[in-house]
């Protein structure tokens, strides 16, 4: 560890990093066709700049660094013990995770439901759709994607028109309102927006785990409301930013993370104070109200879901076992309690099926799974 962290501050760091990685990674990536990781996109995300307006502090970049070579240098040794063990014979398959009991991954899909109550299902495959609702024109397309435009002539509104779209688990999908901003919807999530907002402000309501890129707008406030099953938890007013939320009943705390721009986190108790964030900061909302501060978030695990990845750094076995049970649609059993205290870490696709991820966290040597249906076993391993 400390020649690693000597090396990322030295003159050459980069330059020298960039080489062990790559020497490491085309060795790797040569034996990797029984380890379901995008290694090509890894190496890349590894070596590339960090983005404009993201925080990255020294400190925190040295053991970032030290942390993904050290997951690298892991993951190749299970690459390479899955490769020998396919070439002497012996099935890369454990007996708990037949693959005729498989589990694909979520995909494109969500419902669409209108002011006047009607539903309508926003399946992959079904083709270019438009309806066109009171001044405003709504264009599906196949990629998972709809969006609102304004009509040359706008209507006036007599009254707010509201329309709501839900994701189901195993489901996500995407969204541009009529102000341009876009919306990125987790599994298990919803927004509800008006169709046109009003002259003051662009308020919508939030469910579950939602990423948006607001149109910048200073004369119209925008003002996200909390909700879950018990009713309102709080707000969040932005003029024009890029911020994830996770919102869902059954985490500890909605966090708010901030890529840029400002926000204004507010507590539904009015004894709290609200906090602003700055870019790389989380705000933490927790079930009494308060708001707890992270000043340096790890705001590539945050977003992981939204391109396509699972990312664990030491997180415990629950907490990603219901990132698993909402994108798989599936339910989690512990037969187990040790397993409740167990820690993982490493990085794949999104579109695998659920035995390939698994079989990420059964090679680690910490846990044991099994597959019945659409339940997922957990005991120790034996």
């Amino acid at each position: 560890m400390e020649e690693m962290v000597s090396l990322l501050q030295g003159e050459n760091a980069d330059t020298e990093l960039s080489s062990t990685l790559l020497d490491l990674w085309k060795t790797t990536s040569r034996n990797n066709e029984t380890y379901p990781v995008d290694w090509d996109q890894l190496y890349q995300r590894i070596i590339s700049e960090d983005q404009p307006g993201r925080v990255r502090p020294l400190r925190r970049r040295l053991y970032r660094m030290a942390a993904i070579f050290a997951g690298l240098l892991a993951v190749s040794s299970i690459a390479y013990l899955g490769f020998h063990q396919s070439r002497s014979g012996k099935s890369t398959v454990t007996n708990s995770l037949p693959l005729e009991q498989d589990i694909p991954p979520g995909k494109n899909t969500a419902t669409l439901t209108l002011d006047d109550g009607k539903t309508v299902m926003l399946n992959p495959g079904s083709g270019k759709e438009v309806v066109q609702l009171e001044g405003i024109k709504v264009i599906k397309l196949d990629s998972g994607y709809i969006t609102y435009q304004p009509l040359e002539r706008q209507q006036r509104q007599l009254r707010p028109r509201y329309n709501t779209l839900r994701t189901p688990r195993g489901g996500q999908y995407r969204l541009q309102l009529p102000d341009g901003t876009k919306v990125w919807l987790n599994a298990a999530s919803s927004i509800r927006y008006p169709i046109a907002f009003s002259e003051n402000e662009r308020r919508v309501e939030i469910t579950g785990e939602v990423y948006l890129e607001v149109a910048h707008d200073v004369a119209h406030p925008f003002v996200v409301d909390i909700s879950s099953a018990t009713g309102k938890k709080g707000s969040i007013e932005v003029l024009g930013t890029s911020f994830n939320i996770n919102a869902y009943d059954d985490e500890s705390q909605i966090k708010t993370t901030l890529v840029e721009g400002r926000v204004r986190i507010s507590s539904s108790r009015k004894n709290f104070q609200p906090v602003f964030l700055n870019p790389g900061e989380q705000a933490g909302l927790s079930k009494n109200g308060r708001i707890q501060l992270i000043q340096d978030a790890d705001i590539d695990q945050v977003l992981s879901w939204k391109e396509g990845l699972f990312i664990f750094r030491q997180d415990k076995l629950p907490d990603i076992m219901r990132r698993l049970s909402r994108w798989y649609d599936v339910e989690i059993i512990f037969q187990d309690e040790s397993m409740l205290k167990s820690h993982f870490t490493g990085t794949i696709k999104r579109q695998e099926d659920i035995s390939n991820v698994l079989k990420m966290l059964e090679l680690t040597g910490g846990a044991r799974f099994e597959i019945d249906g659409r339940r997922i076993m957990i005991t120790s391993p034996k």
